[in-house]
């Protein structure tokens, strides 16, 4: 028997996965949702490294799932760690290599696209970099994790970067 979280956990992959098996055409046909780059999972208690390792074991066979703290922005090599995260999908995309959609778990989401930042050149740094990949790679998808959704920057939900919200744990 699965449990909520692992029903939310497939149910996450199958809005990330859905819109990219099938040619564009067909998706504007059918009326299929395009794939979406970005989603927000808010929830009491949520843990972004389970939700990670539950991504990485449920989608092993066509997704790479990296996990990333959010808090880390302060860390001196933190734009550093930014790139080499999103280095294997910049790879698979300049060789045309679509079997792989890239999925990076943010935790601590807030940390870096919060309500109340203080706009530290970091901080400016980190979300500038994340947004610049976000639109630039085809295969990817950013999970953005977080305990209140009221804690983000609405501007990035606004945006249409983050466009699918789910409350996780939520019956």
């Amino acid at each position: 028997m699965e449990s909520e979280e692992d029903k939310e956990i497939i149910n996450i992959g199958r809005m990330a996965l859905s819109a990219r098996v099938y040619p564009e055409h067909i998706i504007e046909e059918i009326k299929v949702m395009k794939s979406t780059k970005g989603i927000i999972l808010y929830g009491d208690g949520i843990n972004y490294k389970v939700v990670g390792d539950k991504l990485a074991k449920k989608w092993h066979d066509i997704t790479v799932v990296k996990i990333i703290n959010g808090l880390d922005v302060y860390n001196e090599n933190f734009e550093q760690q930014i790139l080499m995260i999103f280095h294997d999908a910049e790879n698979d995309q300049r060789l045309q290599d679509w079997r792989n959609l890239h999925i990076i778990v943010i935790g601590h989401f807030e940390a870096i696209f919060g309500a109340n930042n203080s706009e530290l050149e970091a901080e400016k740094i980190a979300k500038n970099l994340i947004i610049l990949k976000q639109e630039e790679l085809d295969n990817i998808l950013i999970v953005g994790i977080v305990n209140n959704k009221n804690d983000i920057d609405e501007n990035i939900l606004t945006q249409g970067k983050f466009d699918v919200e789910i409350e996780f744990g939520a019956s």
